[in-house]
Protein backbone atom coordinates (compact mmCIF):
# COMPACT_ATOMS: atom_id res chain seq x y z
CA UNK A 1 0.00 0.00 0.00
CA UNK A 2 1.34 3.68 -1.25
CA UNK A 3 1.40 6.78 1.36
CA UNK A 4 -1.50 7.89 -0.96
CA UNK A 5 -3.62 4.91 -0.09
CA UNK A 6 -2.85 4.65 4.05
CA UNK A 7 -3.93 8.57 4.42
CA UNK A 8 -6.57 8.62 2.03
CA UNK A 9 -7.96 4.93 3.56
CA UNK A 10 -7.38 7.11 6.96
CA UNK A 11 -9.60 10.38 5.29
CA UNK A 12 -12.63 7.75 4.16
CA UNK A 13 -12.92 6.21 7.10
CA UNK A 14 -13.62 9.45 8.77
CA UNK A 15 -15.65 10.65 5.93
CA UNK A 16 -17.99 7.82 6.20
CA UNK A 17 -18.50 8.00 9.58
CA UNK A 18 -19.50 10.96 9.65
CA UNK A 19 -21.50 10.71 6.55
CA UNK A 20 -23.71 8.10 8.61
CA UNK A 21 -22.49 4.53 6.72
CA UNK A 22 -21.24 3.55 9.45
CA UNK A 23 -23.19 3.66 12.49
CA UNK A 24 -23.22 8.15 12.53
CA UNK A 25 -26.33 10.30 11.30
CA UNK A 26 -27.21 10.77 7.78
CA UNK A 27 -26.98 15.28 7.52
CA UNK A 28 -28.54 16.97 4.50
CA UNK A 29 -27.95 20.70 4.35
CA UNK A 30 -25.87 20.89 7.17
CA UNK A 31 -23.34 24.40 7.21
CA UNK A 32 -20.71 24.60 10.52
CA UNK A 33 -20.70 27.58 11.42
CA UNK A 34 -16.31 27.03 12.50
CA UNK A 35 -16.13 25.88 8.66
CA UNK A 36 -17.78 28.88 7.05
CA UNK A 37 -15.76 30.99 9.42
CA UNK A 38 -12.86 29.61 9.24
CA UNK A 39 -11.40 31.66 5.97
CA UNK A 40 -12.84 35.45 5.87
CA UNK A 41 -9.95 36.55 4.91
CA UNK A 42 -9.23 33.59 2.60
CA UNK A 43 -9.17 33.92 -1.60
CA UNK A 44 -12.48 35.10 -2.74
CA UNK A 45 -13.61 32.37 -5.32
CA UNK A 46 -12.11 29.45 -6.59
CA UNK A 47 -13.31 30.61 -10.21
CA UNK A 48 -10.07 31.63 -12.67
CA UNK A 49 -11.35 35.35 -12.22
CA UNK A 50 -10.57 36.20 -8.74
CA UNK A 51 -12.01 39.13 -8.60
CA UNK A 52 -8.92 41.29 -7.91
CA UNK A 53 -8.87 44.96 -9.46
CA UNK A 54 -4.54 45.51 -10.15
CA UNK A 55 -5.48 48.91 -11.39
CA UNK A 56 -7.04 50.31 -7.57
CA UNK A 57 -5.39 53.58 -6.95
CA UNK A 58 -3.65 52.46 -3.85
CA UNK A 59 -1.92 49.12 -5.39
CA UNK A 60 1.31 49.54 -7.30
CA UNK A 61 3.09 46.55 -8.59
CA UNK A 62 6.02 45.70 -7.34
CA UNK A 63 9.54 44.50 -8.99
CA UNK A 64 9.63 41.08 -7.14
CA UNK A 65 12.09 38.39 -8.80
CA UNK A 66 10.07 35.73 -7.18
CA UNK A 67 12.38 32.56 -9.28
CA UNK A 68 15.00 33.63 -7.61
CA UNK A 69 13.59 33.90 -4.23
CA UNK A 70 12.08 30.33 -4.79
CA UNK A 71 15.52 29.31 -5.90
CA UNK A 72 17.56 30.40 -2.43
CA UNK A 73 14.82 28.06 -0.08
CA UNK A 74 16.51 25.07 0.89
CA UNK A 75 14.49 24.56 3.90
CA UNK A 76 11.51 25.71 5.53
CA UNK A 77 8.54 25.35 8.11
CA UNK A 78 4.85 26.48 7.70
CA UNK A 79 1.67 26.36 9.43
CA UNK A 80 -1.75 25.43 7.26
CA UNK A 81 -4.70 25.75 7.61
CA UNK A 82 -7.11 24.23 5.46
CA UNK A 83 -11.03 23.76 4.96
CA UNK A 84 -12.40 21.03 2.74
CA UNK A 85 -16.33 21.28 1.87
CA UNK A 86 -17.73 18.05 0.24
CA UNK A 87 -20.68 16.98 -0.59
CA UNK A 88 -21.04 13.06 -0.74
CA UNK A 89 -23.33 10.94 -2.50
CA UNK A 90 -23.48 7.33 -1.15
CA UNK A 91 -25.08 4.38 -2.84
CA UNK A 92 -25.11 1.16 -1.96
CA UNK A 93 -27.80 -1.01 -3.84
CA UNK A 94 -30.92 0.63 -4.00
CA UNK A 95 -30.19 3.38 -1.20
CA UNK A 96 -29.01 6.39 -1.97
CA UNK A 97 -27.55 8.89 0.77
CA UNK A 98 -26.78 12.31 0.32
CA UNK A 99 -24.47 14.79 3.69
CA UNK A 100 -22.65 17.66 3.39
CA UNK A 101 -19.04 17.05 5.59
CA UNK A 102 -16.28 19.36 6.39
CA UNK A 103 -13.02 18.52 6.66
CA UNK A 104 -10.50 20.67 8.82
CA UNK A 105 -7.11 20.65 8.45
CA UNK A 106 -4.30 22.40 11.04
CA UNK A 107 -1.20 21.33 10.08
CA UNK A 108 3.18 21.87 11.07
CA UNK A 109 4.98 21.19 8.59
CA UNK A 110 9.17 21.26 8.22
CA UNK A 111 10.41 20.22 4.49
CA UNK A 112 14.33 20.06 3.34
CA UNK A 113 13.79 19.94 -0.28
CA UNK A 114 17.79 19.24 -0.42
CA UNK A 115 18.25 16.56 1.81
CA UNK A 116 14.75 15.29 1.18
CA UNK A 117 13.39 14.88 4.88
CA UNK A 118 9.80 16.32 6.20
CA UNK A 119 7.86 15.98 9.00
CA UNK A 120 4.31 17.11 9.15
CA UNK A 121 2.12 17.20 12.08
CA UNK A 122 -1.96 17.07 10.98
CA UNK A 123 -5.26 17.22 13.19
CA UNK A 124 -7.92 16.03 10.66
CA UNK A 125 -11.64 17.29 11.63
CA UNK A 126 -14.87 15.89 10.04
CA UNK A 127 -17.68 17.78 10.58
CA UNK A 128 -20.41 17.67 11.32
CA UNK A 129 -19.89 14.66 14.16
CA UNK A 130 -16.61 16.41 14.98
CA UNK A 131 -14.55 13.44 14.20
CA UNK A 132 -11.20 14.12 14.92
CA UNK A 133 -7.43 12.25 14.02
CA UNK A 134 -4.00 13.27 15.11
CA UNK A 135 -1.10 12.22 12.13
CA UNK A 136 2.01 12.29 11.88
CA UNK A 137 4.03 11.78 8.51
CA UNK A 138 7.97 11.78 8.62
CA UNK A 139 9.23 11.43 5.17
CA UNK A 140 12.89 10.42 4.33
CA UNK A 141 13.89 10.34 1.00
CA UNK A 142 11.62 8.09 -0.48
CA UNK A 143 10.51 6.56 2.84
CA UNK A 144 7.23 7.63 4.29
CA UNK A 145 6.21 6.72 8.09
CA UNK A 146 2.67 7.46 9.17
CA UNK A 147 1.82 7.54 12.85
CA UNK A 148 -2.14 8.03 13.70
CA UNK A 149 -4.03 6.27 16.73
CA UNK A 150 -3.85 2.64 14.08
CA UNK A 151 -0.74 2.55 14.65
CA UNK A 152 2.80 3.12 12.54
CA UNK A 153 3.29 2.65 8.85
CA UNK A 154 5.99 2.58 7.05
CA UNK A 155 5.64 2.77 2.87
CA UNK A 156 8.55 2.85 0.76
CA UNK A 157 6.42 6.02 -1.35
CA UNK A 158 5.98 9.06 -1.00
CA UNK A 159 3.82 12.01 -2.04
CA UNK A 160 4.70 15.03 -0.08
CA UNK A 161 7.66 15.85 -2.89
CA UNK A 162 4.86 16.54 -5.41
CA UNK A 163 2.36 18.08 -3.05
CA UNK A 164 4.42 20.60 -0.42
CA UNK A 165 3.50 24.14 -0.71
CA UNK A 166 6.59 25.10 -1.94
CA UNK A 167 6.33 22.28 -4.59
CA UNK A 168 3.54 24.14 -5.97
CA UNK A 169 4.77 27.47 -6.13
CA UNK A 170 8.14 25.78 -7.76
CA UNK A 171 5.57 23.88 -10.74
CA UNK A 172 3.97 27.33 -11.47
CA UNK A 173 6.40 30.50 -11.06
CA UNK A 174 7.91 30.56 -14.60
CA UNK A 175 4.02 30.78 -15.69
CA UNK A 176 2.28 34.12 -16.56
CA UNK A 177 0.34 35.09 -13.16
CA UNK A 178 -3.08 36.19 -13.83
CA UNK A 179 -2.50 39.07 -11.68
CA UNK A 180 0.45 41.00 -9.47
CA UNK A 181 0.21 43.84 -7.23
CA UNK A 182 1.47 45.18 -4.45
CA UNK A 183 -0.37 46.60 -0.93
CA UNK A 184 1.35 47.59 2.30
CA UNK A 185 4.56 46.36 1.33
CA UNK A 186 3.43 42.59 0.69
CA UNK A 187 3.23 41.84 -3.37
CA UNK A 188 0.56 38.97 -4.63
CA UNK A 189 1.09 37.40 -7.33
CA UNK A 190 -2.16 35.13 -8.26
CA UNK A 191 -2.01 32.02 -10.59
CA UNK A 192 -4.50 29.83 -12.14
CA UNK A 193 -3.18 26.25 -11.48
CA UNK A 194 -3.82 23.13 -13.81
CA UNK A 195 -5.29 19.67 -12.95
CA UNK A 196 -2.04 17.74 -13.25
CA UNK A 197 -0.22 20.40 -10.68
CA UNK A 198 -2.73 20.07 -8.03
CA UNK A 199 -3.92 16.45 -8.12
CA UNK A 200 -1.05 14.99 -5.76
CA UNK A 201 -2.61 17.04 -3.06
CA UNK A 202 -6.17 16.08 -4.06
CA UNK A 203 -5.23 12.65 -4.39
CA UNK A 204 -3.94 12.12 -0.89
CA UNK A 205 -6.92 13.51 0.97
CA UNK A 206 -9.36 11.66 -1.60
CA UNK A 207 -7.56 8.68 -2.74
CA UNK A 208 -7.99 5.38 -0.52
CA UNK A 209 -8.03 3.27 -3.54
CA UNK A 210 -9.23 2.97 -7.40
CA UNK A 211 -10.49 6.96 -7.94
CA UNK A 212 -11.32 9.49 -10.00
CA UNK A 213 -10.36 12.93 -9.16
CA UNK A 214 -11.16 16.01 -11.21
CA UNK A 215 -9.85 19.24 -10.35
CA UNK A 216 -11.29 22.60 -12.12
CA UNK A 217 -10.86 26.62 -11.00
CA UNK A 218 -7.39 26.49 -8.94
CA UNK A 219 -5.82 29.33 -8.09
CA UNK A 220 -2.73 29.76 -6.34
CA UNK A 221 -1.88 33.26 -4.32
CA UNK A 222 1.72 34.02 -3.28
CA UNK A 223 2.56 36.48 -0.79
CA UNK A 224 6.01 38.22 -0.85
CA UNK A 225 7.76 40.88 1.48
CA UNK A 226 10.93 41.92 2.75
CA UNK A 227 12.24 39.38 0.03
CA UNK A 228 10.82 36.43 1.31
CA UNK A 229 7.80 34.11 0.35
CA UNK A 230 5.40 35.00 3.65
CA UNK A 231 2.12 33.07 2.64
CA UNK A 232 0.57 31.15 0.13
CA UNK A 233 -3.07 30.68 -0.53
CA UNK A 234 -4.97 28.21 -2.80
CA UNK A 235 -8.51 27.34 -3.84
CA UNK A 236 -10.34 24.84 -6.23
CA UNK A 237 -13.09 22.87 -6.85
CA UNK A 238 -13.47 19.24 -7.14
CA UNK A 239 -14.97 15.85 -8.03
CA UNK A 240 -13.82 12.64 -6.56
CA UNK A 241 -15.77 9.30 -7.51
CA UNK A 242 -14.93 6.01 -5.95
CA UNK A 243 -16.46 2.42 -5.84
CA UNK A 244 -15.65 -0.75 -4.69
CA UNK A 245 -17.27 -4.36 -3.97
CA UNK A 246 -18.03 -6.35 -0.80
CA UNK A 247 -19.60 -8.57 0.86
CA UNK A 248 -22.61 -6.31 1.05
CA UNK A 249 -22.57 -5.71 -2.53
CA UNK A 250 -21.05 -2.66 -5.14
CA UNK A 251 -20.57 0.73 -3.07
CA UNK A 252 -20.18 3.96 -5.36
CA UNK A 253 -19.41 7.55 -3.72
CA UNK A 254 -19.24 10.52 -5.47
CA UNK A 255 -17.35 13.65 -2.87
CA UNK A 256 -17.93 17.14 -4.90
CA UNK A 257 -17.01 20.11 -3.31
CA UNK A 258 -14.06 22.89 -2.71
CA UNK A 259 -10.86 23.13 -1.03
CA UNK A 260 -9.64 26.51 0.56
CA UNK A 261 -6.44 26.95 2.62
CA UNK A 262 -3.56 29.25 3.95
CA UNK A 263 0.06 28.24 4.33
CA UNK A 264 1.96 30.55 6.40
CA UNK A 265 5.81 30.19 6.15
CA UNK A 266 7.16 30.66 9.91
CA UNK A 267 11.03 30.17 9.17
CA UNK A 268 13.40 29.63 5.94
CA UNK A 269 16.95 28.19 5.64
CA UNK A 270 16.64 26.66 9.74
CA UNK A 271 17.91 22.99 9.46
CA UNK A 272 16.33 20.78 11.65
CA UNK A 273 16.87 16.82 12.54
CA UNK A 274 14.08 14.53 11.40
CA UNK A 275 14.34 11.06 12.77
CA UNK A 276 11.41 7.68 11.88
CA UNK A 277 9.06 8.07 14.65
CA UNK A 278 8.93 5.71 17.30
CA UNK A 279 6.36 3.08 17.63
Amino acid sequence: MNGKRVLGLLIAILIVASAGCLGGETTTDTKPETADSMHTSGINSTKTNTGIDSSSSNRETGDVDLESIVGKIETYSYHQDALMKLDVTTTEGNITMNTNVSMLIIENGYVDTVGRKALVNSTITILPDNLTENMLQIVIGNKTYIKTSFGVNEINFTTLWDSHPLRLVEAIIQEEPLAKYTENGTTVFVYSLSEDVILPLAEAYLSPGDSNVTITDAVLEIHVANGTIIQIKLAYSLVAKMSSDDAFGHIEVIETGTWKSTVRITSINEKREVEPPTT
